[in-house]
């Protein structure tokens, strides 16, 4: 009888470590701009991963993106670091829409996203590195949101 009540005592035990580990004793962050949380959000990368997309991210990269019916047009990113490592993006663009400051910006496990102010709106951009051979430059692939749009742009590395 006394075994069986040990038992069931160390099983109820047991049992409310994980309710308990699962608690949170820290509030969450606030993401920027009372944005809902996204999960994916927070995809870790290991530290040499995280190092290793930086490397690739930097420099000009060049090419197209359709910011209005009128057809492609070009857009251009520079990407450096600061001194303390922060990431920063400078787009420049040919056509009516113009880009400003670019903010929050960010490499995860699923590429390089960042805020990007692009003729008065507040846009998300989201971009991705395209596999390649060692004959070609590597490729970014991206879109801009702005306003319930979808921008997508395909640009090539021509500076590291």
């Amino acid at each position: 009888m006394i075994r069986r009540l040990v038992v069931l005592i160390a099983v109820i035990a047991g049992g409310s470590i994980p309710i308990l580990a699962q608690t949170q004793t820290q509030a969450h962050p606030q993401h920027p701009g009372d944005r809902p949380h996204d999960p994916a959000a927070h995809m870790p990368l290991d530290p040499a991963a995280h190092a290793a997309l930086h490397a690739l991210v930097h420099g000009t990269w060049s090419g197209a993106w359709s910011p209005t019916d009128a057809g492609p047009a070009k857009l251009q990113l520079a990407i450096a670091s600061e001194k303390d490592g922060r990431l920063t993006v400078k787009m420049t663009t040919d056509g009516p829409m113009k880009a400003g400051a670019a903010s929050d910006i960010a490499i995860d496990a699923h590429g390089l996203h960042w805020t990007q102010t692009l003729a008065g709106s507040s846009c998300e951009a989201a971009a991705v590195l395209e596999p390649t051979t060692h004959h070609e430059a590597e490729t970014m692939k991206g879109t801009l949101t702005c306003e319930n749009r979808d921008i997508a742009f395909v640009l090539r590395k021509t500076k590291a």
